[in-house]
């Protein structure tokens, strides 16, 4: 017996048929997640954890609305009024069906993060990795999206008339979308130079606009910034391909913070030197690797000293940097206030031809 025949031997009123198919409906979807539970006792319970999260609530939906839409299709051969009601419920088994294959993209997506233990703040190798996995995942998704779009396009009769209009004028057209798409193109191939090529990984420190900030998300049409101040940056991501910027962490995280110190001529070098090195040395954030203070330049007034320290990531160099320079300053006003810089002026008076006039009365 087929399933057409089956349906088609059941004399029952429209709603008992359909409270039939949602009820069989709950139990498929309650027997397919028991088999998960099922299947967590061969392969670990975190894999399974991660599909009932992802499919548990889609999959109540999803086996009702197909044995909905399938009792409706064979009911509405029988019946020509429940055509609207079949319609009605292929429409919904469409939009059911995207939201579940995309859960299902969520899932694998999930799963290789688990299963090869990815951490994008851990390494480059990691980050690199983790940004590729992501622009995979919203690019099934964007296709799964067109695909059930069209397929509900083609679900209505004027659908179909729309989609042979524009085959037939397909040439025209073409020429009118590029023009229109022109930029939205141009971004979808970006997104795919970005992930392949990868200039900027999720999780980089980089400079754009004069902000300084990390790579939050790499979506198919724009990069979100995350500044120092916790506002976010929207760009294009046409911008990192056709604008040059800074990535602080292209291949490495660690970077060689600079503090700059203007200073007066008086300053003894190798006191603050030891104070310098003493302070890098106890500080949590450096990485013990460089470690230099040098004078730099020289002006009318001052003189400009540069210290250089190393750190692992962009965030510690701003902490040591801070620290470095409080606490330089600090030690040079309590114990070499002469060192700071200031207007230096020589207050010497000279004789007056009255004052030598009245010096050679006396004489």
């Amino acid at each position: 017996m087929t399933l057409q025949t089956f349906f088609e031997s059941i004399d029952a009123p429209l709603w008992i048929l359909l409270a039939g198919s949602v009820l069989t409906g709950c139990i498929l979807a309650r027997l397919s997640l028991s088999l998960l539970n099922v299947a967590g006792l061969f392969n670990g319970e975190a894999y399974v954890r991660l599909a009932k999260d992802s499919l548990s609530q889609i999959a109540y939906f999803f086996f009702p609305v197909l044995l909905l839409t399938l009792s409706l299709s064979f009911y509405a051969e029988e019946h020509p009024k429940a055509q609207w009601l079949f319609q009605l419920f292929k429409v919904i088994f469409i939009a059911v069906s995207a939201v579940g294959l995309s859960r299902v993209v969520v899932l694998v997506e999930r799963t290789i993060l688990l299963h090869l233990k990815i951490d994008p703040t851990a390494s480059f190798n990691d980050r690199r990795l983790f940004t590729r996995i992501k622009f995979v995942k919203r690019l099934f998704i964007m296709a799964i999206s067109l695909i059930a779009l069209a397929l509900l396009l083609l679900s209505f009769e004027k659908g179909r008339q729309f989609g042979v209009g524009l085959l037939t004028s397909a040439g025209i057209l073409s020429v009118i979308i590029g023009f229109a798409a022109q930029k939205t193109l141009g971004n979808l191939l970006a997104s795919l130079q970005v992930a392949f090529s990868q200039p900027i990984k999720i999780g980089d420190t980089v400079v754009v606009e004069t902000e300084v900030g990390q790579i939050e998300e790499i979506n198919l049409t724009y990069v979100v910034v995350r500044l120092w101040d916790r506002r976010r940056l929207i760009l294009p991501i046409t911008y990192f391909v056709e604008t040059p910027f800074q990535n602080w962490t292209r291949n490495d995280s660690s970077l060689i913070g600079v503090v700059l110190l203007y200073l007066d001529y008086r300053t003894p070098m190798d006191a603050l030197r030891a104070k310098f090195t003493e302070l890098v040395r106890s500080h949590p954030n450096w990485d013990g690797e460089v470690c230099e203070l040098h004078i730099i330049d020289t002006q009318v007034q001052q003189m400009i000293v540069r210290a250089t320290m190393s750190v692992a990531t962009p965030s510690d160099s701003f902490v040591l940097r801070s620290f470095v320079r409080e606490n330089l300053i600090a030690w040079l006003r309590d114990n070499h206030p002469e060192a700071l810089p200031g207007m230096r002026v020589i207050n010497e008076r000279p004789s007056a031809p009255d004052d030598d006039y009245r010096d050679g009365l006396h004489s």
